[in-house]
């Protein structure tokens, strides 16, 4: 079996460093972690670093969402 390709195109990593999170979402390492911290976001812990899933990325953004403009 062949392991899906990656949501965003760039790669096969599946979980993102709290750096590379905030990238996706526009936002500076500090309020990743803050996120984390609040149980906003979910993440996986693998010994000391926290990665966050980017399917769980995808969530929180769907989640977040306000204002949806009508055409």
């Amino acid at each position: 079996m062949k392991p899906e390709p990656a949501a965003h195109g760039e790669s096969l990593r599946r979980l993102l460093s709290v750096k590379d999170a905030g990238a996706v979402l526009g936002l500076g390492e500090w309020r990743v972690r803050t996120l984390v911290y609040r149980m906003e976001l979910p993440f996986v812990r693998i010994g000391r670093r926290i990665m966050i899933d980017i399917r769980d990325l995808d969530t929180f953004i769907e989640a977040n969402k306000t204002g949806a403009m009508k055409t």
